[in-house]
């Protein structure tokens, strides 16, 4: 079963990774990061569905049941894999490629917010807030942190939760003996 984990796990890595290159790929060389986050999140959730037919694989090969615990931690493992693969994939890409993704992002997101009609101080707090994004990507450690823990993995989580919910399948007659 660990090698049907590793492959789902990559699988999953590949695609998020391939969305990503893709996406960031589309909006640097436009200059326009218009739409960039939901299609993004769009590849993140897609390529992380494919924990569903590993769970329902390691449920079917368990004589058919899972509980919710181990189909959850069975999509965290797939989650888990695919959020390193993918967190290591924009580490490479960001500091070979596109190593001013971050100020272009900033500036272009600095733009509209300045044509947004936003008060004054509202614009001010806006751009102060993008502006953080620069000290982030001030440092690799940090860099890391977040695109695994604020960008990916927390989707990981979301699509684990609902996998196991739908897989989750006990024993009928273990359910009628602890009832």
């Amino acid at each position: 079963m660990k090698n049907k984990l590793l492959k789902f796990g990559l699988i999953s890595g590949v695609v998020v990774s391939a969305g990503m290159l893709i996406n960031v790929t589309l909006c640097y060389r436009s200059n326009s990061f218009e739409g960039g986050m939901v299609l993004g999140y769009t590849f993140m959730i897609l390529a992380l569905a494919i924990m569903y037919p590993y769970v329902k694989s390691y449920r079917d090969a368990n004589g058919g049941t899972i509980s919710f615990g181990m189909a959850f931690k069975q999509g965290l493992y797939v989650a888990l894999i695919a959020s390193t693969m993918y967190t290591a994939v924009w580490m490479i890409y960001y500091y070979t490629v596109v190593p001013d993704f971050m100020n272009k992002l900033v500036a272009y997101n600095t733009k509209q917010i300045q044509e947004s009609g936003k008060s004054a101080q509202e614009i001010k707090d806006s751009i102060a807030e993008m502006e953080s994004f620069k000290d982030i990507y001030r440092s690799p450690f940090k860099i890391a942190l977040f695109t695994f823990f604020v960008e990916i993995f927390p989707i990981g989580l979301i699509v684990s939760l609902i996998v196991a919910l739908l897989l989750k399948k006990n024993n009928k007659a273990e359910a009628l003996t602890t009832a």
